[in-house]
């Protein structure tokens, strides 16, 4: 048996001290390697310890989202009648309207505000609403088949040209595509010639990397 015993672990050498910046020693200082009593430890040990949720102000509202249990689904109807009457709702409202869809499970559907926690919770199981459930995606390689349902296509494009727009000051792409790259290059020109003045007026503060980019404050 002695010989299956596993040898003694020899304890690890002493750290080699810094020439310029040793170690200080133990009983030299004052915060370093000595216990400290957390100032919230009484507190948080006794229970007395206010969180967030301990918090309740006058007129606080507690909210609860009801969610959609289809990864895609076309709203037809919410009902939000029952949900309104429940004791301390204080508003009940849908977030989807029928004809809208729902893009996948878990999607915010509707909406209430109650007195209390267990109030908002009872008042969304009130909630009713009927789901015309579509065809859904789940890897991509079904969304590479040909016959695989288009999702959200309308809404991509919509965003597209909206984010197109911005950058191009609203002109229409299709109308002038060359008027875009133009404005482009000099808007990025008016950037530079900003940040060089910037650079010139104002010292970079703690020695900053200053790039074309750089900016200290608005003109």
């Amino acid at each position: 048996m002695a010989d299956r015993q596993v040898p003694e672990v020899k304890a690890p050498a002493a750290p080699t001290q810094h020439a310029k910046y040793p170690w200080p020693e133990p009983t030299t200082t004052q915060l370093i390697s000595k216990p400290h009593t957390r100032l919230d430890g009484a507190l948080k040990l006794s229970g007395h310890a206010k969180y967030s949720y301990d918090v309740n102000r006058p007129g606080l509202l507690y909210g609860r989202i009801l969610r959609s249990p289809h990864p895609h689904a076309r709203v037809v109807s919410v009902d939000l009648s029952a949900a309104q009457k429940a004791p301390g709702v204080k508003a009940a409202l849908a977030i989807v309207e029928p004809g809208g869809k729902v893009m996948y499970q878990g999607d915010e559907v509707a909406a209430v505000a109650a007195a209390t926690e267990e109030q908002a919770r009872d008042a969304l199981r009130l909630i009713k609403v009927q789901y015309d459930v579509l065809a859904h995606i789940a890897t991509e390689t079904l969304a590479l088949r040909p016959d695989a349902p288009a999702v959200r296509i309308l809404d991509y494009l919509a965003q597209v040209l909206f984010i197109v727009g911005e950058w191009a000051f609203a002109v229409p792409i299709w109308a002038y595509p060359s008027d875009i790259y133009r404005g482009s290059a000099r808007l990025d020109e008016d950037r530079a010639a900003r940040s060089k003045r910037r650079r010139g007026r104002e010292p970079c503060v703690n020695r900053c990397h200053c790039h074309s980019t750089c900016s200290l404050a608005p003109d």
